[in-house]
């Protein structure tokens, strides 16, 4: 079988394979456990013997796996599954895409020729030393593949949430302080969450608490929520906090 028709082979296989769990009744949870399990094992064979490249792989086939992980667990385009491919015991559901899969099979089969007994799968070892899928190599385990595709996920969220927890510091830092000043403008007051600002549960009360609430000196009030759903839900989503805030908000008045 040449690299074109293993290609072939493998994209309609999991397709077929994905849209059969896809369409049974079953809980997300048990779908996930069905292609960690049986869609992995069924792909393994043409992840050995085919010679293909880790980038197409990850084009096609991760990309058909990823779509349908995200309808399973509902997770948007704009969402990220790099949480989905943790360990339970770091929130995550212990799963990994089938890239990862085919560097095993890559690691196993790059192994056993280059340890074999035999002199001459020694040599096919040796004459296939440049080939597309030299760098696996370097592992000397599935463990050890696992483990490093699992360790280069958790630096890569952990270097988000730095991120994201230095872009909240400097925003505590250098814009708190200039918008402390407009507090009160013209009669108007702004109530926030905050530190330095007055509660918004002063009028909304501890059950309904908006992020931010600004009343102006015609008897305005502004109620912002910073806080939205996912782009699916967006507009069930602001019918819900519009809702939620009317009744509280003709009281108030």
């Amino acid at each position: 079988m040449s690299n074109d028709n293993h290609k072939t082979e493998l994209t309609t296989l999991l397709n077929e394979l994905m849209s059969d769990i896809d369409s049974k009744p079953l809980h997300p949870k048990n779908k996930l456990l069905l292609y960690s399990r049986y869609v992995l094992s069924k792909l393994a064979w043409h992840f050995t013997v085919a010679t293909l490249s880790k980038t197409w792989v990850t084009e096609n086939i991760d990309s058909i796996t990823n779509k349908y992980i995200r309808r399973w667990l509902e997770v948007p385009i704009s969402g990220t599954l790099s949480t989905v491919f943790l360990t339970n015991n770091k929130f995550g559901l212990s799963i990994y895409p089938p890239s990862v899969k085919f560097i095993q099979c890559q690691t196993v089969l790059r192994k056993a020729l280059k340890s074999s007994p035999n002199e001459s799968t020694n040599n096919l070892w040796r004459a296939t030393s440049n080939h597309t899928n030299i760098q696996y190599d370097a592992y000397n385990s599935t463990k050890e593949v696992l483990k490093d595709f699992r360790s280069g996920h958790e630096n890569k969220l952990l270097n988000q949430l730095t991120s994201q927890g230095s872009f909240f510091c400097s925003v505590t830092k250098f814009a708190l302080p200039q918008l402390s000043k407009l507090q009160t403008v013209d009669g108007s007051t702004l109530y926030a969450d905050l530190n330095g600002f007055k509660s918004p549960s002063i009028l909304t009360g501890d059950t309904y608490r908006p992020d931010l609430l600004l009343s102006c000196s015609n008897g305005s009030l502004y109620v912002v929520e910073l806080t939205t759903g996912y782009e699916t839900n967006l507009e069930n989503n602001v019918k819900r906090k519009k809702d939620k805030y009317r009744e509280r908000i003709i009281e108030t008045a």
